[in-house]
């Protein structure tokens, strides 16, 4: 999987260059991937787990999985998860 993400990275970045940003542009770039992943390294216990659950069990189509899984979300965790991604 790893490698799968590497390779589809590595391609996108191509894409990048074949369009000829400029390096002001692929700085600002490069600076928002880096805030995208220290928030999901941040919160990932909770939206790999937490919500990655509740998504699986609506998928299933397991009503009461689901009911479960959400009511087991914090609302205000949720809520606050969006403030920290606006800082």
């Amino acid at each position: 999987m790893r490698r799968l993400n590497y390779c589809a990275r590595q391609r996108f970045r191509d894409s990048l260059a074949a369009i000829e940003l400029k390096e002001i542009d692929i700085k600002d770039f490069n600076t928002v991937c880096k805030r995208l992943n220290a928030f999901k390294n941040e919160h990932h216990q909770f939206l790999y787990h937490d919500i990655r659950n509740a998504v699986t069990a609506h998928r299933m189509q397991d009503s009461l999985k689901f009911l479960q899984a959400i009511e087991a979300i914090d609302p205000l965790r949720v809520f606050r998860l969006g403030e920290t991604s606006t800082k």
